[in-house]
């Protein structure tokens, strides 16, 4: 993992789109945080880092890493799951990436907390 992160460092991997890291299960938290803290992965699409089906382990020190952009192009959601992404995303490092006219429409949901209220107002 350690070769794949300077590799990605480079720019060599920039166009890559699917990466297949499945049944690695002897690669260590540092491995896995090394490689998706690198970049140079702007274009992949598809990663599955898949453990054998008789061995778990825990991603909670990876899994930050990974979670680098979030594109959600033509996805709505209501007052409470905004709410809930904004929670999810506010302790990362996330891009999020939406439809212009799907941005947050806070003003329009009732029992808001005063912060969104204040983000959803139009500016003068």
């Amino acid at each position: 993992m350690q070769h794949l992160a300077a590799v990605c460092r480079r720019g060599c991997l920039s166009s890559l789109r699917a990466l297949d890291l499945s049944y690695n299960s002897l690669v260590g938290d540092n491995g896995w945080c090394s490689l998706f803290a690198a970049g140079g992965l702007g274009s992949l699409e598809d990663v599955d880092v898949s453990l054998r089906p008789s061995t778990s382990a825990p991603c909670s020190a990876w899994l930050p890493a990974l979670l680098a952009r979030l594109a959600m192009q033509r996805w709505t959601a209501d007052c409470q799951e905004r709410e809930q992404l904004r929670y999810c995303l506010k302790k990362r490092s996330v891009l999020l990436e939406r439809d212009p006219d799907l941005q947050d429409t806070s003003s329009a949901c009732k029992g808001n907390s005063q912060e969104s209220l204040e983000e959803s107002q139009p500016e003068e």
